[in-house]
């Protein structure tokens, strides 16, 4: 069971000086990369994951197109998806073969992974009880 709890500081002017300096560097952070993501996704959006061939226009009511370059039909969000991870140096896998996680150097394979130490039945307490 988790337990929450509510707390409330209250800084002393100096403290607050403090906070404030640092959740301002965090808030300009954000906002860069916010914004950094949004030209990526405004770019990979409109380019052909197969071939890489980059539409000049691609209004946002269009859900499914064909890329002129190689005939591919795409689903935008798929297409997206495939850039994104491609562009993060990951594999387009569905079911997450060929990803690496963080600093990973070995790539899950593409099998069913069972959770471990599972066994069938009402586990039985230690101790009798």
């Amino acid at each position: 069971m988790r337990t929450a709890y509510k707390v409330r500081a209250y800084p002393d002017p100096d403290q607050a000086a403090v906070l404030a300096r640092t959740f301002g560097c965090v808030r300009v952070v954000w906002n860069q990369t916010l914004a950094a993501r949004h030209a990526c996704y405004q770019a990979e959006g409109k380019t052909c994951s197969a071939c890489g061939h980059l539409l000049a226009e691609l209004s946002l009511g269009t859900r499914r197109w064909t890329c002129p370059g190689c005939g591919t039909l795409h689903d935008r969000d798929h297409n997206a998806a495939k850039n994104v991870l491609a562009a993060a140096g990951l594999a387009a896998d569905a079911c997450g073969a060929g990803v690496r996680h963080g600093r990973e150097t070995s790539v899950q394979s593409a099998v069913k992974q069972e959770p471990l130490g599972v066994s069938p039945g009402i586990p039985v307490l230690q101790g009798g009880e």
